[in-house]
């Protein structure tokens, strides 16, 4: 039988703990990834309202709500409403949150070197292709 799935499982867990351990160096322990690709969606935007964030990450809005809340403890974010309509909680990075978010992107850009290490251009193309081939089979 085919061990595609548990290749891909194994590498992922592997990629995951070595950003883990990054994240945990730099003094960001206290964070999970997801709270990186949240910083990451609101880096270059005003705000986004939670059903944004929930979907440009692929997470509940319940997991969002939970996510949310521990970057605003760690004052990485800030909560507010809408101008026009009250209801809407909206969500903005701040000044700190900034200096996470570049802290991340010096993490992925090690794992970045790290996961292709040994690989040719081509190799790396053709990785990412067949990737791509392969997520779309589903």
């Amino acid at each position: 039988m085919d061990n595609t799935y548990t290749l891909l499982a194994k590498a992922y867990q592997k990629m995951n703990a070595f950003m883990l351990e990054e994240m945990e160096k730099q003094g960001l322990g206290h964070l999970v990834l997801s709270h990186g690709a949240i910083l990451m969606e609101l880096h270059n935007v005003d705000c986004l309202n939670y059903k944004e964030l929930a979907q440009k990450i692929n997470k509940s809005p319940q997991t969002m709500t939970t996510l949310v809340r521990k970057l605003e403890k760690h004052d990485l974010v800030e909560i507010s409403y809408k101008q026009d309509d009250k209801r809407n909680k909206v969500v903005s990075i701040t000044t700190e949150g900034l200096a996470v978010f570049d802290v991340m992107m010096g993490i992925s850009k090690s794992v970045y070197e790290k996961q292709y290490n040994g690989f040719s251009k081509e190799e790396i193309e053709n990785l990412r292709s067949t990737l791509m081939k392969l997520g779309s089979n589903f």
